[in-house]
């Protein structure tokens, strides 16, 4: 469970970073379509590269969760098609111009667009969610046999600290018996 809890930690952390290279990659893409600059393009392509690792990496640690898994699946074929029409829409805008590049993103047939990717993500979240719920909820499971155990063992240690102060009483008045006799044994002698 704890191993379980580690890797969906750091999942949670990962798919935090791949909404924000989502945000970055659009933010590129905004930036080449008003000015034109190249330096917008690579950064978008250096984000799409983080971003097949990064997904690899969610795999990797939601890799007994199939849900998580079909929908990163699904995140990464809808990225590859994103990243088609962001090639295609440089390409129409380096020999078209901005005005058809525009056009293509307003009225492009079947384009995936940003915020698809993002929804898909939300679902890793929320298959993320689940498992992490079903994980506490073994956690709890554990920790209610401990709490079960712990006042067990209590009781046990009560027992035996009660066994052993009585053994003790009994030897203090056993000696005390034994005392006794002898004393009277001296008293009747006299």
């Amino acid at each position: 469970v704890r191993d379980g809890l580690a890797r969906a930690q750091q999942a949670r952390l990962q798919i935090n970073e791949l909404q924000a290279i989502v945000d970055s990659e659009q933010h590129a893409q905004r930036s080449f379509m008003l000015t034109g600059e190249e330096v917008a393009v690579e950064t978008g392509r250096s984000a799409a590269r983080r971003f097949a690792g990064l997904l690899q990496e969610v795999r990797v640690n939601t890799r007994d969760v199939p849900n998580v898994q079909q929908e990163a699946d699904r995140v990464a074929r809808l990225f590859e098609q994103r990243q088609a029409w962001s090639a295609e829409t440089i390409r129409v805008y380096r020999e078209q111009g901005q005005l058809a590049a525009v056009r293509l993103i307003q009225f492009g047939p079947n384009m995936v667009r940003f915020e698809t990717v993002r929804e898909h993500i939300g679902a890793i979240n929320t298959g993320l969610d689940d498992w992490l719920h079903d994980l506490l909820i073994q956690a709890s499971g554990v920790a209610k046999w401990l709490f079960l155990l712990i006042p067990l063992a209590c009781l046990i240690g009560g027992l035996t600290l009660a066994m052993f102060l009585f053994s003790l009483n009994r030897e203090a008045s056993l000696r005390r018996r034994t005392e006794y006799q002898l004393a009277e044994e001296k008293r009747l002698a006299l």
